[in-house]
């Protein structure tokens, strides 16, 4: 039995999987992923900033579409909270800043809880990352790795005020 999808999502899966070249991405899946200078929310320049130029016009393009943030870092208990909440807020800007309205986009942060089951080096580049999945009629471009359903610690949800790019507030888990 073949698997159909209608051909707006195939659109949205193409250009997703076309914008995932990172080896790490290629073990896990297709995964929209935003690298960040180490200890900061400061995005990598270069293949990230372009990355959040095209799923910006991803978003632009499929209206309808939505986004979801996975935000990562390593460091004392309080740095990993700090600087994964911060690189939440960076790529969220960033995406707002491009014309994406704020109501499309989820944000949560995860600080290491998933850097041991995603297999990610500890003080690698891997774990300084933002990974990036889209919502498109209930399903989700590309699917959401594995690992994520391995760790039984919850994320930290951010919660936006769609009328600013700011943060309303966190609601810990």
């Amino acid at each position: 039995r073949l698997l159909t999808f209608p051909f707006q999502q195939v659109a949205v899966l193409e250009a997703v999987a076309a914008l995932c070249i990172y080896p790490s991405e290629l073990r896990c899946g297709p995964v929209g992923t935003i690298y960040f200078t180490k200890g900061e929310a400061r995005l990598r320049p270069g293949s990230s900033l372009d990355r959040i130029e095209n799923f910006a016009a991803l978003m632009l393009r499929h209206r309808s579409c939505t986004c979801h943030i996975d935000a990562h870092a390593l460091g004392s208990r309080a740095q990993q909270r700090e600087v994964s909440v911060a690189r939440a807020h960076a790529v969220v800007n960033a995406l707002i800043e491009r014309g994406v309205k704020a109501e499309a986009l989820k944000a949560v942060s995860w600080g290491d809880k998933v850097v041991h089951a995603a297999g990610w080096a500890l003080g690698s580049y891997e774990a300084r990352r933002a990974e990036l999945y889209f919502t498109l009629d209930g399903v989700q471009l590309p699917p959401r790795p594995a690992y994520y359903e391995t760790t039984c610690e919850s994320p930290v949800e951010l919660w936006f005020n769609p009328y600013s790019a700011q943060a309303d507030g966190e609601q810990g888990c």
